[in-house]
């Protein structure tokens, strides 16, 4: 394939400017004279994680052959003396004519089909891995959560059995008062309700439950239907004039 040549300048040295002469495929260099744009990017020099160099076509740029990653190698040669130019190739033309050392000379080689699927693979491994690793602290982090969750509402049960354990508790220790007394607390929490709960009963009366019941059986009638069902009413005859 006929090649054309890029020079590089690297800076000075001694009395020389020190160049790298990078060789290409010409093809590659008839698509970079297509280029107008002055800002336009004709390519990425890249070093990957094995140091081998390579030439990576932006996506609006690729050869007739559809390639769009060469492979960069040295050539073992003695340092030489180079004329470099741009411009036309004509000798009326050149612009910017400096003088030098050719220090190395690259030659960039187009990469197989195979060559450019296995290093689209290695990219595509490295991204992967990237995204396992934020899948990882993703659910790491959702771990932590779930657990913390889990101590809250282990902690919230066991709070609400301690309040059960203490009610229950409260109600052992209540002490059965006299008849008298217990008839006064009944009618005493009806006199501003029409109907009540066994339970509001209970906590007002502070009696125990079955020993409360043998008292409203005999003062209070029980609603069965309703919107009142299973609510007590205190009998006409208890209630207070």
């Amino acid at each position: 394939t006929e090649r054309a040549g890029v020079v590089v300048a690297l800076g000075k040295k001694m009395a020389h400017r020190v160049f790298y002469l990078l060789k290409v495929p010409s093809s590659l260099i008839d698509i970079w004279h297509t280029v107008r744009k002055p800002s336009q990017i004709l390519g990425y020099l890249e070093t990957n994680e094995e140091k081998k160099m390579r030439i990576r076509l932006p996506e609006n740029l690729q050869t007739p052959e559809g390639t769009k990653e060469f492979h960069v190698k040295e050539s073992k040669r003695e340092s030489s003396k180079v004329v470099a130019f741009s411009g036309s190739s004509d000798l009326n033309k050149r612009q910017g004519t400096c003088d030098g050392v050719i220090q190395k000379v690259l030659h960039a080689e187009p990469a197989t089909e195979v060559e450019e699927l296995s290093a689209r693979l290695k990219r595509e491994v490295a991204q992967s891995k990237a995204k396992r690793k934020e899948v990882q602290q993703f659910t790491e982090e959702a771990q932590r959560e779930l657990e913390f969750a889990q101590r809250e509402a282990r902690k919230r049960k066991r709070n609400e059995a301690e309040a059960r354990a203490r009610n229950k508790r409260a109600k052992e220790l209540r002490v059965k008062k006299s008849e008298e007394e217990v008839e006064r607390l009944i009618r005493q929490a009806f006199a501003g309700n029409q109907y009540l709960t066994l339970k509001q009963l209970e906590d007002y009366t502070k009696q125990p439950k079955e020993y409360l019941r043998t008292f409203l059986r005999r003062m209070c009638n029980q609603d069965q239907t309703g919107v009142h069902r299973n609510y007590y009413s205190l009998k006409s005859e208890y209630r207070w004039g």
